[in-house]
């Protein structure tokens, strides 16, 4: 064997000696780390903080949660479920500073889109319109993947959602028809069929709204009678509502609820619809909206004036609104 054989030889051996004891330090990290996620979701401290946060004590269970994740700074995963806990209190500003000083995301249970359709839930709670957007845009950049279990996109399907919705509140009716269509393109969801049944109400395509609401209702009740079979559904033969069974109307809760306040607003808008002043501010909407976002970004004294006088505008029809809410 020549010098250089054995030059390149020796240089080859060494760099397969590395590459051994480097992966045996990360395995051997990567066990530590998992029998230290072990070891405190045995802990009494983490149970403790489960149980006060079960019973609403969110402060205590907030502060043990916190007490956690400076004992266990590796445990990323402490973050993520005190992030999500201050979601589910609507304490949004704590949720969005847990998911920032989340480090190692590939160590999650769940992945990077999972975490960005958090801090555009989140942004959205702090109604921050514009930050909660581009993060919901940021997943619709992404390509589209299929869960293995669900068998359709579900954060691509949840931000088209989303995004309707802001749209629909913010009274660009069009728009929020283009995306529930995209979402519900991606997976069926009764609440999207059902709301934008309500945006083609208003925009005057009543046939279509009339599908979509006889739709959204069908759906539902398939859904309910295969969640729960043992229930018997007991069903008005003229609009297929269930009625009657205790169960089944507490199974519905949710569902009703949202189809109510779906109902109230759409007889306020007959209302304000049916009045003159009501009509010409309608009908102005649309275009209200579209010249707003043609404003947005020009500064010169002309644009910020209209913009103002705009966004004025959509509140006085916001507030005639309510002067027709017959249920307040």
């Amino acid at each position: 064997m020549t010098d250089r054989a054995k030059h390149i030889f020796f240089i080859t051996l060494i760099a397969i000696l590395g590459l051994f004891v480097v992966r045996k330090l990360i395995v051997g990290k990567e066990k530590k780390w998992q029998a230290e996620g072990f070891q405190v979701r045995n802990s009494e401290l983490y149970k403790k903080a489960k149980r006060f946060y079960s019973e609403t004590k969110y402060d205590e269970a907030f502060g043990m949660y916190k007490a956690l994740i400076k004992l266990h700074p590796e445990q990323e995963w402490l973050k993520l479920e005190l992030g999500d806990k201050y979601g589910d209190a609507s304490r949004f500003r704590e949720e969005l500073s847990c998911l920032r000083s989340i480090n190692d995301i590939e160590r999650l249970p769940v992945g990077q889109r999972q975490i960005i359709l958090r801090k555009g839930i989140a942004y959205r709670g702090l109604e921050m319109n514009d930050s909660s957007r581009y993060y919901y845009n940021q997943l619709l950049q992404m390509p589209t993947r299929h869960h293995k279990h669900l068998g359709y996109d579900l954060e691509k399907n949840a931000a088209y959602g989303a995004l309707a919705r802001m749209a629909y509140d913010e009274y660009d009716y069009s728009s929020s028809i283009e995306l529930y269509t995209k979402a519900l393109e991606l997976h069926e969801i009764p609440r999207y069929r059902y709301i934008r049944a309500h945006a083609y109400y208003l925009v005057g395509e009543e046939s279509k709204a009339i599908d979509d609401y006889n739709q959204s209702i069908e759906m539902i009740r398939k859904m309910v009678i295969h969640d729960h079979p043992v229930l018997s559904a007991v069903m008005c033969d003229t609009c297929g509502t269930f009625f009657g069974k205790p169960e089944y109307m507490e199974v519905l809760k949710p569902w009703r609820t949202h189809a109510e306040q779906m109902a109230r607003d759409k007889q306020i808008m007959d209302k304000v619809r049916a009045s003159s002043r009501g009509s010409i501010l309608f009908d102005s909407i649309s275009s209200w909206r579209k010249e707003k976002e043609e404003l947005r970004g020009k500064y010169d004294d002309a644009a910020v004036e209209r913009y103002l006088e705009i966004t004025d505008s959509l509140e006085k029809y916001k507030n005639y609104q309510m002067r027709f809410n017959i249920y307040d």
